[in-house]
């Protein structure tokens, strides 16, 4: 039996998610049946990451097991032939048979890209986030800068399951201009997510600019979690998983 593990990206315009829901077309349950036909047996893939429905991935990392004895190069090509372009296979590897791919990761990075309404296009319109106003990039970043650290995101999060930790540690956030493509990139990267956690982080701060919310709300926020308070969480196609690193 080997432990596989990928790294993938996806377009996920046309996808429910990530992760596999009955009757939807999800990248979970793309892979699965990709795999599945290609190595004749039932194949299950664990994932660093479950991106809601229209976030896209740079690389995504995932891991299964199986019995086939495929040559690497002979399944990464084939699968890329199996998948549609929305999902493209960039590499494949045996690894550890203890490794698990969401668990063993260390932290995780996605990138957020904003652009002006004015420059919205049917070319570009899945891919960026965009909004009427101009943000200034220093006001963006200390806003942002708020974040740093080890908190409780709880009042950051789509929901919260009792069980499970929501105490994160947040360990960069850079704000920056794209000159080449117009936009403003936002990168986050911290040990671990919760859901909804980078589009409601994003989508406060631009909410403070907007005069929307007070400007100690994020301060509040983190200190005294309220899931019920008012909350802004930014649009999904403006997201991207970027990195997982182990």
């Amino acid at each position: 039996m080997r432990n596989i593990k990928i790294v993938f990206s996806y377009d996920g315009s046309g996808f429910a998610g990530y992760q596999k829901q009955p009757n939807k077309k999800t990248v979970q349950g793309e892979l699965e049946k990709a795999l599945s036909y290609l190595l004749k047996e039932k194949i299950s893939v664990l994932a660093a990451g479950r991106t809601d429905k229209g976030v896209h991935a740079l690389e995504q990392v995932a891991n299964f097991h199986t019995k086939s004895k495929m040559p690497l190069n002979k399944q990464i090509k084939q699968l890329n032939n199996l998948l549609d372009d929305d999902i493209y296979i960039r590499e494949i590897d045996v690894v550890d048979k203890d490794f698990k791919s969401p668990w063993d990761a260390s932290s995780r990075t996605y990138i957020y890209k904003i652009k002006n309404l004015k420059d919205k296009t049917t070319f570009n319109a899945r891919y960026y986030t965009f909004i009427e106003f101009i943000p200034n990039i220093n006001e963006l970043q200390k806003l942002f800068n708020q974040f740093l650290g080890e908190h409780n995101f709880a009042g950051f999060a789509t929901k919260v399951d009792k069980d499970k930790p929501t105490i994160k540690k947040m360990e960069e956030i850079v704000v920056s201009k794209n000159n080449h493509n117009n936009h403003i990139e936002i990168e986050i990267k911290s040990d671990a997510f919760l859901r909804g956690m980078v589009r409601f982080i994003v989508g406060s701060a631009l909410a403070i600019l907007e005069k929307k919310l007070p400007e100690n709300y994020i301060k509040e926020n983190l200190s005294k979690p309220k899931i019920d308070m008012k909350r802004y969480k930014a649009p999904a196609q403006g997201l991207y998983l970027s990195r997982v690193e182990y």
